[in-house]
């Protein structure tokens, strides 16, 4: 197997058993372990290249969700439609707390997040969001609902179908303006 292909095996398999060894994570995928130190040399640097995948992923559904197009409101479900493949990644992401500090790794975080957080923002200003709740804010819950909705997929106490609505749904609805009752 080409360094690519076992990333990808890996980041399948290793999503969802965050603990496993480099020996449980060649089992898991069909290689030997000694294959798999050949690309990888230690558990670290897998890890890493699984967050990397994860952040390209990532990066690259922002890209097609078009965020600076149309509705703030319309963006966010294009990004959830968009970034939903990738939810296990993302909450690999949230979960991996080997890689904090790396550089490569927080800087990708960072203009992840500051691409959510510029569209809620956008969204505050033009009346569609919350002013009283951060932009930031929205943007973290953004992402936390992609990772907790993929936990719960696994763990089936959601059918993955109803991923993404439950995402827009839960996270719209607590960060949609609305007008003051008139008293």
């Amino acid at each position: 197997m080409e360094r690519e292909e076992i990333t990808r095996a890996a980041a399948e398999f290793i999503v969802y058993k965050v603990e496993s060894s480099l020996e449980d994570v060649a089992e898991g995928i069909g290689v030997t372990p000694e294959e798999l130190r050949t690309h990888f040399p230690d558990e670290i640097a897998l890890r890493a290249a699984v967050a990397r995948l994860g952040t390209d992923r990532i990066e690259e559904s922002l890209d097609a969700a078009r965020v600076d197009e149309g509705s703030a409101e319309d963006a966010v479900r294009r990004i959830v439609d968009e970034c939903w493949p990738h939810a296990p990644l993302r909450a690999f992401l949230y979960g991996e707390n080997r890689l904090v500090g790396t550089p490569e790794l927080d800087a990708a975080l960072e203009r992840i997040d500051a691409r959510g957080n510029e569209l809620f923002e956008r969204g505050r200003e033009d009346g569609s969001f919350r002013t009283d709740l951060p932009a930031a804010w929205m943007g973290a819950a953004l992402w936390s609902l992609l990772a907790v909705a993929s936990w719960n997929v696994r763990n089936d106490h959601l059918p993955a179908e109803d991923g993404p609505r439950s995402i827009k749904e839960m996270l719209l609805d607590g960060a949609r303006r609305v007008p003051a009752p008139q008293s």
